[in-house]
């Protein structure tokens, strides 16, 4: 009972301590943004990131994120072939 309850204790505080998150992400390559920006709106934490990803050169993608979830967005880049 004691091993469970151990068991149990170590993995909340794991999970409430970001750790998790740490370990779950640890393998994965970072990607840094072309551009990022603040949108600002009263009383609400609106970030923006741009960037291209790298499987995909001709796509553009936008994620914006504010303190309760996200939203992503991609699109071709427009080329001028003149």
């Amino acid at each position: 009972m004691k091993k469970i309850l151990l068991v149990i204790t170590l993995a909340i505080g794991l999970q409430a301590g970001g750790m998790w998150d740490m370990v779950k992400n640890s393998g994965l390559k970072e990607i840094t943004p072309i551009s990022s920006y603040v949108i600002g709106v009263q009383g609400v934490d609106i970030r923006g990131y741009t960037f291209i990803p790298d499987n995909m050169p001709d796509t553009r993608c936008v994620m914006v994120f504010t303190d309760r979830n996200f939203q992503m967005s991609c699109s071709d880049i427009y080329k001028n072939t003149k």
